[in-house]
């Protein structure tokens, strides 16, 4: 069975008084094999963020450090790369989490990836026609 890779991806925005948002991703139809993650704007002054990924109620990925310096990959996706299995996902969040709240006027968003396997169908038929 030959596999590819597909990928889906969400933007999580921090904004004013809050210290944690979550996206879901509901649209993960196979084993999923690594997911990124990008800072869009800066992190306020002072404050720190993680992120972490969920399958279900289960901690898959521990919380990463969004402070940590961005590295840019071979495909020119600029951010943080993470190997990350999951076989047979649920329902996957992705949660930010702020050291505090953020003050009037702050805010900041985190582009999270999540990359999973789908069978990489092949048909012989050169036209519908012809398989019919």
């Amino acid at each position: 069975m030959n596999k590819k890779l597909q990928h889906v991806q969400r933007t999580i925005s921090l904004t004013t008084g809050n210290t944690q948002m979550e996206a879901v991703f509901s649209d993960i139809h196979g084993p999923v094999v690594a997911c990124a993650s990008t800072v869009i704007g800066n992190l306020p002054t002072g404050t720190s963020a993680d992120l972490s990924i969920f399958n279900g109620a289960t901690e898959v990925l521990q919380p990463i450090d969004l402070s940590v310096p961005e590295t840019t990959t071979k495909n020119s996706f600029h951010g943080l790369l993470y190997p990350l299995t999951i076989e047979n996902p649920g329902q996957i969040k992705a949660q930010i989490t702020a050291s505090a709240p953020l003050g009037a006027g702050e805010s900041y968003k985190v582009k999270v990836l999540i990359w999973y396997a789908v069978e990489k169908t092949s048909y012989d038929c050169p036209t519908i026609k012809d398989c019919i």
